[in-house]
């Protein structure tokens, strides 16, 4: 008799752990985010990837490997570049914040 309890304790015990995650309520998985989230995120990809073109274009110009003509016209392009995308960022964030204050 005291093995049938002792097995139908650790029975019940066992399924309890096994069934535990099932009767939390929904959280959000780690790693997964909505598409603006993502697009967001692509978006400072992106700004740092110019920005740290500026930065090699600069000192490429520092070094004499590049004319004044090709430093001018390549600043130019990847600065054009990196402020449309902070300016979408900024775009996205102010979105966000009166999305926020809706709430």
């Amino acid at each position: 008799m005291t093995a049938i309890l002792i097995f139908a304790a650790i029975g019940f015990l066992i399924l309890a752990y096994i069934l535990a995650p099932f009767m939390k309520p929904e959280q959000a998985w780690l790693g997964t985010s909505s598409e603006e989230d993502e697009s967001i995120a692509s978006l400072k990809v992106k700004k740092d990837s110019f920005l740290r073109a500026i930065k090699d274009i600069d000192f490429e110009y520092a070094s004499k490997k590049i004319n004044d003509a090709d430093y001018r016209g390549l600043k130019n392009h990847y600065s054009l570049k990196a402020a449309d995308i902070i300016e979408k960022l900024e775009k996205m964030q102010d979105v966000n914040t009166d999305k926020n204050r809706e709430e």
